[in-house]
């Protein structure tokens, strides 16, 4: 159900892209249409959601007009983002965004300058700092729109946040937070600021003003343990205070390990990085909170920094790897 949701939610986000065109007699991306609607199908009988993605992929790859392709790669982005493809999935953003397409007149569209900032929150949770930079300089950072100004003015700091390696590197993030969460032209993220403040600091008046101003909003939540926060990557990557510390990028991506192992079972999906064994534990117990049972390793690389490694065994089948994935986490195979 929840995969049919975030399907159906985001097709009606798309809806202008799937609108009809009276002047032709027939939907102007009557492709696209037709994809999303096979790909919410295929969903509730149960097909993997890899398989989805793969027909997908091939129809916008072979999609003849811009307006297809367009709203393809951005319904393709979605699908990679939801599968923990975060990598994959901030392309497809960049990919949609940077194609013209027409809009029917008097529908919402998605705009280019959203589909990068959700390329940019991709390439934050795979861990791809240099590419998350590279698109905060993009054309959004002189955007007009309030919400995307804001937007990008978050995530910037977010990137600061997840680099940062020691507690002298937490200051000026932590600073430029607090003014953006007391900021009139940051309302549109303010609860996101806040929950930053209480997440990174522990900061009790953040959580106290996200429980008066924002009661109902998902962060409200999460604060008040009314509900768990979503274990994206870029979550784990933020240092705790008196813990600053960044998880740096896996030195081996996946499609690397994949294909020099071909036929080799994986022994573990890896499922974090982290310079501080305080992130680890806190990950495997969140792990176990959600049936899996995550173990720690540590590796002393030559440079003489110790990492904490947090795995979970795969089983005969291979079944743990797309499961992990299922429940939110961003998984590397093992082989050993």
């Amino acid at each position: 159900m929840y995969r049919r949701a975030v399907l159906v939610l985001f097709f009606c986000l798309c809806a202008s892209v799937f609108s009809l065109n009276a002047q032709q007699g027939q939907s102007a991306t009557s492709g696209a249409k037709t994809v999303v609607d096979k790909a919410v199908s295929a969903s509730d009988s149960g097909q993997p959601l890899k398989t989805v993605i793969a027909d997908v992929e091939k129809a916008a790859e072979a999609a003849s007009s811009v307006d297809d392709r367009r709203a393809l790669y951005a319904f393709l982005g979605s699908l990679q983002e939801q599968s923990g493809n975060y990598t994959n999935a901030a392309q497809s953003y960049a990919i949609a965004a940077g194609i013209s397409a027409n809009t029917p007149q008097g529908m919402p569209a998605v705009s280019a300058e959203q589909l990068f900032i959700n390329a940019i929150r991709c390439a934050l949770s795979a861990g791809d700092f240099v590419t998350a930079e590279n698109y905060l300089a993009s054309r959004v950072r002189s955007s007009t729109d309030p919400v995307i100004s804001a937007s990008v003015r978050l995530y910037s700091v977010w990137s600061q946040l997840c680099q940062a390696a020691s507690d002298s590197a937490l200051k000026e993030p932590l600073e430029t937070l607090r003014g953006y969460s007391s900021s009139p032209v940051m309302e549109s993220v303010r609860p996101a600021a806040l929950l930053s403040l209480w997440y990174l600091d522990g900061d009790q008046k953040s959580a106290d003003a996200l429980l008066k101003d924002y009661p109902q909003s998902p962060e409200a939540a999460i604060v008040s343990g009314k509900a768990a926060m979503l274990p994206a990557p870029f979550w784990f990557f933020f240092p705790r205070k008196g813990e600053a510390v960044a998880a740096p990028k896996a030195e081996m991506p996946p499609e690397a390990a994949i294909s020099g192992n071909s036929g080799t079972r994986a022994a573990r999906q890896q499922v974090g990085l982290f310079r501080g064994e305080t992130n680890a534990k806190q990950l495997v117990s969140e792990l176990a909170a959600r049936g899996f049972k995550g173990d720690i390793q540590t590796e002393t690389r030559s440079s003489g920094v110790t990492y904490y490694i947090v795995s979970v065994a795969e089983n005969a089948r291979g079944t743990v790897g797309p499961a992990l994935r299922a429940a939110g986490y961003d998984c590397y195979p093992v082989y050993e």
